[in-house]
């Protein structure tokens, strides 16, 4: 899953960030998960599981999973990628 690569990538530069650089970080983390539209009900714990993994608390495995079943979850026809709507597109 794409967002998964993303967030690893921003986990990768947590640790040698100072505090600032950490919050925009994190911040980048979660503006990723909420560009993906659904539904908050998968939304919010992948959220909750992204800001762990940035922190170094999470581990990739619950990541994964939260993110296969915010997709899973989505409704027919609609798309979940950056920059587009949570609408359903025809």
């Amino acid at each position: 899953v794409a967002i998964v690569e993303e967030l690893t990538a921003l986990r990768n530069e947590w640790p040698k960030a100072s505090r600032t650089d950490q919050e925009k970080i994190l911040e980048k983390a979660l503006r990723a998960v909420n560009e993906t539209g659904g539904s908050g009900m998968t939304k919010i714990p992948l959220r909750v599981a992204a800001r762990d993994f940035i922190e170094g608390k999470g581990n990739a495995d619950l990541l994964k999973h939260l993110a296969a079943e915010h997709i899973a979850a989505r409704a027919p026809g609609q798309i979940l990628v950056k920059g587009r709507s949570a609408g359903i597109d025809r």
